[in-house]
């Protein structure tokens, strides 16, 4: 049986992405807004609150290697300076685990 770890991408992505507003990867400008989606930020795994929280959006690459078969870079969000990194092992946040079937693998 194959272990299925969940946590949030590096607090050094997240706060380089904060202070650059740039994909630390690929350079590409984040866009900064108010949430229109539950999200989740990709720091905390949290949901945002639609209309009230600003998040970022930014390319982010979650594999260090470039093999032909790993996702490429995609779009990401996280949430402001609050945020704290979500470690894996431990169900996974209960906001995420009320969300009525939305669930996506993380990327």
């Amino acid at each position: 049986m194959s272990l299925y770890r969940v946590q949030g991408i590096p607090l050094a992505v997240a706060t380089t992405v904060r202070e650059t507003l740039r994909s630390p990867q690929y350079g590409h400008p984040a866009h900064a807004e108010v949430a229109t989606g539950y999200g989740p930020c990709r720091l905390c795994l949290q949901t945002f609150r639609v209309g009230h929280e600003q998040r970022l959006l930014f390319t982010y690459q979650p594999f260090a290697d470039s093999a032909p078969s790993r996702p490429r870079g995609r779009c990401s969000f996280t949430r402001g300076p609050a945020s704290v990194r979500r470690h894996g092992n431990s169900g996974g946040p209960s906001a995420r685990r009320k969300s009525e079937g939305r669930h996506q693998a993380p990327v």
